[in-house]
């Protein structure tokens, strides 16, 4: 991910529901590079018209038979465009 998606995935980070209930301090911006650094597959969308990040999850796996989806982010501003389940469908047919 580019410079601009970090902020976008922070930005992202900002809007569901569970980040607000979380009992830890809230995700700060400059440990994404890290996190994501550690996620075994990082799926992220982005608009074709400006290339921002808008749908995202990341996954961590032993590679043999568990696998782990986080952060499983789709704004409510992208309403009935099924990102959730295009962002599984790919998961699916790019298996770690």
């Amino acid at each position: 991910l580019s410079e601009a998606h970090l902020e976008d995935l922070y930005q992202l980070y900002q809007k569901p529901w569970w980040t607000q209930l979380l009992l830890i301090l809230p995700r700060q911006r400059r440990d994404i590079p890290k996190m994501l650094q550690h996620s075994n597959k990082v799926v992220a969308f982005c608009e074709p018209q400006n290339n921002h990040l808008v749908a995202f999850f990341r996954l961590l796996t032993n590679y043999i038979d568990h696998t782990y989806i986080f952060d499983l982010i789709v704004p409510a501003t992208h309403p009935k465009q099924a990102l959730g389940r295009k962002l599984t469908e790919t998961l699916l047919q790019h298996p770690c």
